[in-house]
């Protein structure tokens, strides 16, 4: 079931029909996937002049809509659940003159009485580059580009992917059975099993490398300024690129122990790569890399954050389910959450994943004035 936002300024106009008896409501309800469309250097209409939103799980699709776009960006649009529960995989195909041009896609999973957001990019480098499993990277479909730590038809240089390495002989290990198709050359041939510990020919149990070093992805800058100058940038402090689709922003506000909202990220950050998201209605929009329509960054000084990927806490802002009044402040008052811009301290390489112990700002972060947003985009170069 599809339903405008009333809270996200959608610039979608289309008659709804019902996949199953699709139809109109109100987004009063709560339980919702909102879906917010962006990109940085495609223009409309001269790029792109429809989008087609595809939402489905493995039984079939709960929304299969071609709409034609007006304006600008963001292009957003709410999908409610109408009976559907958990996890779905959401597709959004951006058209031009009826044909594909680019495709994202991302999952998604409703959760009871909140409104999710998912923030799907479109780039240029993708353009023209329309990818039959969704996702685009630098121009290339995210299926052609070998893991740096999967088996790609080389011997596994010492990174385990999960399962037995099929694709050329085990030379490391004897098999303990005697060597028979030449003498080792290390030690004299004497014909019987090699006494070193034998291959089990079983598939090693550790976990597969899915491309991406838990701990890498840090929040390396806060901003809380006047009005609705709100934003928060992410780093990858690590030596290879990093999976955002794998991350959600979590909202506590007010001392809150569960989120009030929750923001999907999408797209990959190189090492050493900022990402700045900022509130929709932000002084300084090109300074931003995502637009956030769904209220998700709205914070103020008492509230907490929490960075979680692949399903792991990386990183957090703030102490979740401790209200410290209208802000948290160092020991010596010289670093608050309150009125201020806040960058991480270049000797801190990895986040705070314990996001219910005491907060004291100024251990790790360093404050700059009001509407200071002269370090956005670029963390510790």
């Amino acid at each position: 079931m599809l339903c405008y936002s009333p809270a996200v300024r959608t610039r979608l106009a289309f008659a709804l029909l019902a996949l199953a008896s699709l139809t109109m409501v109100s987004c009063a309800e709560d339980t919702a996937i909102m879906i917010i469309v962006r990109s940085p250097n495609l223009t409309i209409p001269e790029d792109l002049d429809g989008l087609r939103f595809e939402v489905g799980q493995a039984g079939g699709k709960m929304v299969n809509e071609t709409l034609p776009i007006t304006g600008g960006w963001p292009q957003s649009l709410a999908v409610l659940p109408n009976g559907t529960r958990g996890e779905v995989t959401v597709t959004v195909t951006g058209l031009k003159g009826g044909g594909s041009r680019i495709r994202r896609s991302a999952v998604a999973t409703f959760v009871n009485g909140r409104t999710v957001d998912l923030e799907l990019v479109f780039t240029r480098a993708c353009y023209n580059v329309v990818c039959p499993d969704g996702d685009c990277v630098s121009g290339v479909c995210g299926g052609d580009v070998p893991d740096a730590g999967t088996d790609t038809g080389m011997p596994d240089g010492g990174v385990d992917t999960g399962t037995p390495d099929t694709s050329m002989p085990d030379t490391a290990m004897d098999t303990s059975m005697p060597d028979t198709s030449m003498p080792d050359t290390s030690m004299p041939d004497t014909s019987m099993p090699d006494t070193s510990m034998p291959d089990t020919s079983m598939p090693d149990t550790s976990m597969p490398d899915t491309g991406t070093v838990v701990g890498d992805l840090i929040i390396s800058e806060y901003v809380e300024g006047s009005s609705n100058n709100k934003a928060l940038e992410f780093t990858n402090r690590g030596a290879s690129a990093f999976d955002l689709a794998t991350c959600t922003l979590s909202l506590f506000p007010n001392g809150a122990a569960t989120p009030s909202r929750e923001l999907t990220l999408s797209g990959s950050l190189a090492p050493g790569d900022s990402i700045v998201i900022c509130n929709g209605r932000f002084a300084t929009p090109a300074l931003c890399d995502t637009i956030d329509m769904g209220s998700v960054l709205n914070h103020n000084g008492d509230d907490a954050y929490e960075l979680r990927c692949g399903g792991s806490l990386l990183d957090s802002f703030g102490q979740v389910g401790f209200d410290p009044g209208s802000e948290w402040e160092s020991a010596d008052e010289t670093v608050s959450t309150l009125n201020s811009s806040l960058r991480r301290k270049c000797s801190i390489g990895t986040g705070d994943d314990n996001s219910a112990d005491a907060f004291d700002p100024g251990v790790e972060w360093d404050a700059f004035g009001e509407d200071d947003f002269s370090g956005l985009g670029a963390h510790c170069p």
